[in-house]
């Protein structure tokens, strides 16, 4: 006699709890990314002052917290400026896209 195999539910299955936690990793790391980000602009005035910054300005922001990520060796420090690193990423890529928009407008950087 033939017997159907057991089910298993979506969360029970391995591949799916695996892809569940990497997701709510991603989330809380975004999280912490986008709080860092409102920081940032709380502290630095937003806007208007990344916009006085040139690119150089943003790769030696990101450099020195690189820096400071790894010396001396600390996993919460790296972790701490690891986020501060990707929250100037974003900052950058920001200051990108406010004067792309600018430009189109007939503005230059």
């Amino acid at each position: 006699m033939y017997e159907d195999p057991p089910v298993q539910s979506m969360t029970e299955d391995p591949d799916v709890q695996k892809m569940m936690e990497k997701q709510r990793i991603h989330r809380a790391v975004l999280k912490r990314i986008s709080i860092e980000r409102h920081n940032q602009d709380k502290q630095w005035g937003g806007d208007d002052h990344d916009d006085t910054h040139n690119h150089h300005d943003w790769i030696a922001y990101i450099v020195k917290h690189l820096g400071r990520a790894v010396s001396p060796w600390n996993i919460h420090r790296f972790k701490d400026n690891m986020i501060k690193v990707a929250a100037l990423a974003v900052a950058s890529i920001e200051w990108i896209e406010r004067n792309d928009t600018r430009n189109k407008e007939g503005n230059k950087l």
